[in-house]
This record gives C-alpha cells, sequence and structure tokens, in this order.
C-alpha cells in the first residue's frame, strides 16, 4: 500500500503539467463527497468485520453476508436519493459554481467504494496482507493508466481525470462482489442483521464524526480561498497522505492480531505496552522525513505553479503524526467494547476544529486550515488517549514516548539552517541530518545492540 501511494506521488508531476491547481480544487470536492458519503453509508459495518470476525466462529460466512447484503442492497435507496437530487445539494453546499457532475460522480463512487468496504475489512481480518495489496496496487496501476491515457492521449482534462478513478473503482467493485460471493453465505435471518447492528450502529455516530475530522479543513476552506489554493492545499494532503498510507498499513498489519489475541483470552496489554514507544518510534521517523524533506523535493521535480504546495505539507504532517500515536495509545475502547464512548473524543475535536478554522481560515488561509486540522487531532487523541486508559488500563513508557519531541525539534532546527545554491543538495545534507538523528533516537528506544540485532536480520536474509 505504501508503495502504491508512492507510486501516485511520483506521478504527480505528470498531473500537474495537464492540470490546474483549480483542477485540484474541483477533484478535492470530488474526493470530499465521496469519504463523507462511504463513512456514513458504511452503517459501520465494516468495522464490525473486522472487530468481531475471530468471534463467529462457524457463524462467519452468514455475518458476512448479512454485512454485505446491507451494503449492496439496502444502501441503493438512499444513493439513488441522493444522485436524483444531487443538483440542489450541490448548489447549496458548494455553490452554483461547482461543476454539478463532478458532484454526481463522488455520489455514484460512493456506492461503488461500499461494495470494496467489507471484503476488505475481510482479507484484514483473515490476514490476507498479499491479497488485500495486490488488489490495491492493481487498482492503483489501471487508475493511474487510463488517467495518463485521458490526459495525453485525449486531453479530457478534469473530467477524463475524475472519470479514470471512478472507472477503475467500478471495476474493481464488481470484482469484490463476486469474491465475497465465494465466501459470504446468504441468509434472511433476523439474528445474523441484529447481532451486526447491534454492535455497528452505536458507532455511527462517531464514524461521521471522524469522517468530519478528516475533511472539515477542505470543506469549510473552500469558503474562504479560491479553488486554485484549495487545489494547492489538497496536494499537500495527497503528499501527506503518502506518510497517512503508511501509518493506515502499519495499522492494518497489527490491529486485527491485537484483536485475535484479546478475542481469545490472551492480554493484549503487555503487547501494548512493549510497542508504543517503538511504534511512536517508525511513526516520527517517516513523518520528519517528509515534512523536511518535502519542500526540496517539490522544488526540484515540480512545476513552477505547484510551489506553493511545500509551505502547507509541514502542518498536515503533524496532525497525521498525532493521529498515528493514537493508532496505538488510544486502544481500548474497542478492546474493552466501548464503542458507545468513541462519539466523545469525535465530537469534541470535530467541535474544536470547526471553531479553530472559522477563526484561522480567514486570517491565515490554507496554512490556518492546516492548524485547525492539527488542533482538532490532537484534542481527539488527548481524549481517546485518557477513555481508552480508562476501560483498558496499562503502561505507557512516558520518558521514551516523549522522546519525540526533541528529535522534531532538533531535526526542524538543523534542517532549516541549510541553504546552499543547489537544492538537490539541500536535500542530500538534510537527508544525512535526518539519519543521524534517527539512528541516536533508535539507540534510545530500543537499546545499544540495535545495529548489531538489524545486521543479524540484514545477513539471514542475504544468506536466504
Amino acid at each position: 500500500m505504501v508503495l502504491v501511494k508512492a507510486g501516485g506521488i511520483l506521478l504527480m508531476p505528470f498531473y500537474w503539467k495537464a492540470l490546474t491547481p483549480e483542477d485540484f480544487g474541483v477533484f478535492a470536492i470530488f474526493q470530499i463527497v465521496t469519504q463523507f458519503l462511504v463513512i456514513v453509508f458504511d452503517w459501520g459495518i465494516s468495522g464490525a468485520v473486522q472487530r468481531c470476525y475471530h468471534e463467529w466462529g462457524r457463524d462467519a460466512a452468514d455475518f458476512i453476508g448479512a454485512s454485505y447484503l446491507i451494503h449492496v442492497f439496502f444502501n441503493l435507496i438512499p444513493i439513488l436519493i441522493l444522485y436524483c437530487y444531487s443538483d440542489y445539494i450541490s448548489a447549496l453546499l458548494f455553490g452554483n459554481d461547482f461543476p454539478i457532475e463532478f458532484f454526481k460522480a463522488g455520489v455514484v463512487n460512493t456506492y461503488f467504494s461500499l461494495l470494496s468496504n467489507v471484503p476488505q475489512s475481510l482479507y484484514r481480518s483473515m490476514e490476507q496482507s498479499k491479497k488485500f495489496t495486490l488488489l490495491s496496487a492493481m487498482q492503483f496501476v489501471l487508475s493511474s493508466t487510463l488517467a495518463l491515457i485521458s490526459l495525453y492521449g485525449f486531453k479530457l482534462g478534469l473530467k477524463g481525470y475524475v472519470y479514470s478513478y471512478l472507472f477503475a473503482n467500478i471495476i474493481f467493485s464488481l470484482y469484490y462482489v463476486f469474491d465475497i460471493g465465494r465466501i459470504a453465505k446468504i441468509t434472511f435471518k433476523k439474528i445474523y442483521y441484529v447481532t451486526i447492528l447491534t454492535y455497528a450502529i452505536p458507532t455511527v455516530p462517531a464514524a461521521i464524526l471522524d469522517g468530519m475530522g478528516g475533511i472539515f479543513d477542505r470543506l469549510f476552506l473552500e469558503k474562504y480561498v479560491s479553488s486554485g489554493t484549495l487545489g494547492l492545499y489538497s496536494i499537500a494532503r495527497q503528499i501527506a497522505g503518502a506518510y497517512n498510507l503508511l501509518l493506515v498499513s502499519l495499522k492494518t498489519a497489527w490491529l486485527p492480531a491485537i484483536y485475535k489475541i484479546v478475542s481469545t483470552g490472551n492480554n493484549g496489554k503487555e503487547v501494548l505496552e512493549k510497542m508504543t514507544s517503538k511504534y511512536v518510534y517508525v511513526v516520527a521517523i517517516f513523518a520528519a522525513a517528509v515534512a523536511y524533506l518535502a519542500a526540496d523535493a517539490i522544488l526540484l521535480v515540480g512545476e513552477p505553479k505547484y510551489y506553493g504546495v511545500a509551505k502547507f505539507v509541514p502542518i498536515i504532517i503533524l496532525g497525521y503524526f498525532v493521529q498515528g500515536v493514537g493508532h496505538v495509545t488510544g486502544r481500548g475502547l474497542d478492546l474493552a467494547k466501548k464503542t458507545q464512548y468513541y462519539w466523545i473524543m469525535y465530537f469534541f475535536g470535530v467541535s474544536i476544529g470547526i471553531v479553530s478554522i472559522y477563526y484561522l481560515a480567514p486570517k491565515y488561509g490554507a496554512w490556518g486550515a492546516g492548524a485547525a486540522y492539527f488542533i482538532s487531532v490532537l484534542v481527539r487523541e488527548i481524549i481517546q488517549f485518557l477513555l481508552s486508559n480508562y476501560f483498558y488500563p496499562r503502561k505507557i513508557e512516558l520518558l521514551k514516548f516523549f522522546a519525540f519531541v526533541p528529535f522534531f525539534a532538533m531535526g526542524y532546527f538543523l534542517t532549516a539552517v541549510v541553504n546552499t545554491p543547489y537544492v538537490l543538495a539541500d536535500l542530500i545534507i538534510k537527508m544525512v541530518i535526518l539519519g543521524s538523528l534517527s539512528a541516536i533516537f533508535g539507540v534510545y528506544i530500543f537499546g545499544p545492540n540495535i545495529f548489531k540485532e538489524l545486521k543479524k536480520i540484514f545477513l539471514s536474509r542475504v544468506k536466504l
């Protein structure tokens, strides 16, 4: 998944040549529509599949079938209603100047995206990471190929770019329907639907608030800045999104394992206690890499009209980093099955974020939106940490946990003073600084024998 996102970033210069910042502003709205509606019409089902799969036992096929039927058939009516009233809703939310066809495309994309939610959650729970990664990579290759052909072969501009992603999503969603049909059992027994929805429905308000937490900055920023500035900010979110995808990949890799340990009666607290500081180390290294090196990378390969992207990346990365830390420190409500309290952290996070953006965006534009996003995430993760440790208490090595603060501070200071006449030289020097600090930080977190252990692992791999 990380390689897929990296591939998307490598293709960005080609998209930049064919599209304008204003086009990316419109594309951002298309993405916002899809992201928010998918969260709403998921009904918490995909989360229920991931959390409860190992507890279903012999009835797993029936539960999976019931889950998927909710997405395939029950969502048709509300999606069709939204599509029929797209003209009115689009004008109400984004004004009469926004192209309605892209709002409609976002609604259609929502339905087909929902068809992939349960299968992807199932792959995670069944620990089929290779299959999940392969399908994601194949969809990326198809959508990117279609986008490049439409942009450079047929000169279709933004319309070709949007519909390339929509078409690829439709194709792979149909595969997911076929694949899940081989695993699931069609059932209409009430008990399966009641059991799933009993767990899932209480998480919906929190999921909607969580969805708002991920898009409110762009949604409200659209009211204060031009579509070009919104486009630049959205590209910065996309670049930072490569880091966020790393976080999601790490979470995808170990979260099902934690659920499995807890569901089989073993103590997951010891696992969480041991991995917290190590997890923070890994996500801190990559956060620093993107934040400190993005500006030089953009100057090296980008178009002049997109140089403004760089100034928004660090503040967005900081928000993603705090969110990534929450993936490990915030485990507890789900493990204790206290998901009904999720809404508290999301409510306060989104509320404070919206208040912040109303204050900051008019004064500081897109940078103010990034700051509001960071504040929102910080509030949310602090509350999640407190609630999680109340219902599922465990120890945290606080000194190691907060070691990332001087790491970030030193990295920011040292890379900020690098300024040679050559962009490539700046990039190399900053990479050396980052690598040195990472090594020092790693010794503190893992101990002085870390390099010997890495050497052993490397040599064993080479021999193989």
